[in-house]
């Protein structure tokens, strides 16, 4: 797949990955109400898409069989910088949310409503991903740039938050 088809996959591929990441927050957040070790057992969920995959994933045959391929040339600097900033804000995914788990602990005390605020982050990102193909075809681009931005004011809100709801929210923009 290439250009804008290219996108709209990638971007229903987060959609639903993200979607799957609201199930379990979720069921880690209710199994967490009867009690803190339970909240292990959602990773039990995992054995339904491994199943489904197991049964009816068809086989795929090597690209390498079916055509020849063009040398790759070097990634400019650029793009390794991009691919740098891209993998260094990946990985400020797990700080963002202890970090939102610590503040809901103070609003809530409720383990299902601070799951809530981890689900704000998974709707956020699965909205995203929803118009990340739109998004790429208008801003081209400076897609990345629109996205960080948003992030960030989502971020800012999240550190100023007063109430569950302004969390929610900012989180969701996160």
């Amino acid at each position: 797949y290439e250009g804008e088809k290219r996108a709209g996959i990638l971007g229903v591929s987060t959609f639903v990955a993200f979607g799957g990441a609201m199930i379990l927050q979720l069921m880690a957040g209710w199994l967490t109400d009867l009690h803190w070790s339970c909240s292990f057992l959602a990773h039990f969920l995992i054995i339904i898409p491994l199943l489904l995959i197991f049964l009816f994933l068809p086989s795929i045959r090597n690209a390498e069989d079916t055509k020849e391929h063009a040398p790759k040339g070097k990634m400019s600097v650029k793009a390794w910088a991009a691919c740098l900033l891209f993998g260094i804000s990946t990985l400020m995914i797990a700080p963002l949310l202890v970090g939102s788990s610590l503040i809901a602990s103070r609003l809530t005390d409720s383990a299902a409503q601070m799951s809530l605020t981890s689900i704000c982050y998974s709707a956020g990102c699965m909205l995203g991903g929803l118009i990340f193909g739109g998004l790429f075809k208008a801003a081209g681009r400076r897609c990345m740039t629109v996205i960080y931005v948003i992030g960030a004011l989502g971020l800012f809100g999240a550190s100023i938050a007063s109430s569950i709801f302004f969390l929610d929210a900012a989180i969701f923009m996160a």
